[in-house]
């Protein structure tokens, strides 16, 4: 599964689920079409990864010593979670904050470095990082790298053309995977070295 797959699959998804609501219920579009966007936007990056042989938790588990939820965890062993959510640190290789379409207030990139730190303040030896499906290539509370202090992976820019949503790949699908292939061996990638 390449990027353009996982982001037709969530588009898809999202957009047959909206044609079902809407006739009833118009709510929907205000209280939880981003809130599905999102879910989808984790299982389609959890099947993708699943193509290139990485494992990865359930969406929305936990790490031990850390009191919040994780979009997807990367564990080092196939030890099972304790209740099915509840990883210990030592079997977990990287921490992953996933959204659909980025983030949209100011101060959200500090909320997420925020919690990227709370992370190795408990567990050291967890790679932490950032992926969004879209994000709008000129918006600027959008995350980076340099600005989460993170590693950050945006796999679509967001833009219109005529009228019409346009997205172009950004290439991030492969460094991502790659990335995280490396991490799982062992060693770090030329581009993540330093990076915490």
């Amino acid at each position: 599964m390449d990027d353009e797959q996982i982001r037709q699959a969530v588009f898809d998804a999202k957009e047959a689920l909206v044609a079902k609501c809407l006739p009833t219920d118009t709510t929907f579009l205000d209280r939880g079409e981003g809130t599905y966007a999102g879910a989808l936007t984790i299982e389609y990056v959890r099947r993708g990864l699943a193509e290139h042989g990485i494992p990865t938790s359930d969406r929305s588990v936990f790490i031990d010593g850390v009191p919040f939820e994780v979009d997807l965890i990367v564990p080092r062993n196939t030890t099972p979670p304790e209740h099915g959510i509840l990883y210990q640190a030592e079997n977990v290789v990287a921490a992953l904050e996933v959204r659909h379409a980025g983030v949209f207030v100011r101060g959200g990139t500090d909320h997420i470095r925020a919690y990227f730190e709370r992370i190795q303040v408990r567990c050291p030896g967890i790679w932490c990082a950032y992926v969004t499906l879209t994000e709008g290539q000129g918006y600027k509370w959008k995350v980076t790298s340099d600005n989460l202090r993170f590693p950050a992976y945006t796999l679509f820019w967001r833009g219109t053309l005529s009228g019409k949503p346009q997205y172009t790949s950004t290439g991030d699908w492969v460094r991502f995977v790659n990335d995280l292939k490396e991490r799982l061996s062992g060693v770090p990638s030329p581009q993540t070295a330093g990076v915490p």
